[in-house]
């Protein structure tokens, strides 16, 4: 589907006669022309008889990726922003794919979606309340953008509904699944109208083991990234600073001594793991030498460490995030936290 554009489509309903695979610049130029490869192989290939099916983004069955990243706090949405994109559960995606192959016509596209949109915020929202994973972060869009530019171009750019007339019409497939909400009786074992959250939670449960660690990023990824787990590799930096205000605002529980975070490389894997040895909610004027110097960023001094930390605090992504521009001075509250590397024997 998303080979309409990565774009706002406003309030119209897509279909099969508008244009698709047109190219447009940025992140998406990539996919935008494979998709349009795609289908133009599909229809101009000698010797085959090819139908093109425009699926909408794939939920249902299998939600332990998403359950997972969740777990680990490592899907978030977008902060204020609810754009419609279009869904297919898999289940419903396997039989259109079934019913083309019985009744879809030679160079023909078909949309595959749910009878109704829904936006990304929603979707996780749901999946994150059903298998009481933790709520997913709300992310200013500019943060969103820096950190995950392809991500940012579905669910900040794209707003998109899209008809499965057609579909309906050609190929005898209704979805058996509508909407992200609705379930028919007995689905998955659940007795009466089953949601997508108690289907799938028949066909995924686990408990959270000793790798299931939130997780902490330190910067975006890149080489600021990068320099920050090295140091806590080499042993430079074994503390951190984070403004209480951003705990608080992100309805987060201020981290407390003896929790273990898996820190991420700039691929999103873990690369090391710390356990948190103090951690205390001090005004900036009480931090000092020392754990400026901990931090591992190269302070000589607290002046330094400030300085820094006044920039970044008064910073337009932390001022999106608040809603505000924070005031920072002598009695601002920052949590100061000091960590130790665990090693690999001491996990289990």
């Amino acid at each position: 589907m998303l080979g309409y554009g990565y774009t706002d489509h406003g309030s119209r309903t897509l279909t099969e006669d508008d244009p698709f695979g047109r190219q447009q610049p940025g992140p998406c130029a990539p996919h935008l022309a494979a998709m349009a490869e795609n289908e133009r192989l599909a229809f101009a290939t000698a010797g085959i008889e090819g139908v093109a099916l425009r699926y909408g983004m794939f939920y249902g069955r299998d939600m332990s990726m998403i359950v997972e990243m969740l777990r680990k706090r490592r899907a978030p949405v977008p902060a204020g922003e609810d754009q419609p994109l279009p869904w297919v559960h898999l289940d419903d995606a396997a039989a259109a794919t079934a019913a083309a192959l019985t009744h879809g016509e030679a160079g023909t596209a078909y949309n595959i979606v749910d009878d109704e949109p829904c936006s990304w915020a929603r979707m996780m929202a749901a999946t994150a309340e059903t298998f009481g994973a933790p709520a997913p972060r709300a992310m200013p869009g500019r943060l969103l953008r820096l950190g995950a530019p392809y991500r940012a171009s579905i669910v900040l750019d794209t707003a998109m509904r899209a008809s499965n007339t057609k579909a309906k019409d050609a190929l005898g497939w209704k979805p058996a699944y509508p909407t992200y909400r609705e379930r028919p009786a007995g689905v998955g074992g659940v007795s009466g109208t089953a949601t997508l959250e108690q289907r799938d939670r028949a066909s995924y449960s686990r408990p959270m083991g000793h790798d299931d660690l939130p997780t902490l990023e330190l910067a975006f990824p890149g080489p600021e990234r990068d320099r920050g787990v090295a140091a806590i590799l080499g042993g430079q930096k074994t503390a951190l600073t984070g403004l209480l205000e951003i705990f608080e605002h992100a309805g987060e529980s201020v981290p407390v001594t003896g929790q273990r975070f898996a820190v991420l490389d700039s691929q999103g894997r873990p690369a090391v793991t710390i356990e948190l040895v103090d951690v205390r909610v001090v005004p900036m004027k009480e931090i000092d030498d020392d754990f400026a110097r901990a931090e591992g960023r190269g302070y000589c001094d607290v002046a330094q460490w400030r300085a820094a930390h006044e920039e970044f605090f008064r910073s337009d992504g932390v001022s999106e995030f608040l809603g505000r521009t924070p005031v920072v001075d002598d009695d601002t509250l920052v949590v100061a936290e000091r960590f130790r590397v665990v090693e690999s024997d001491e996990k289990s």
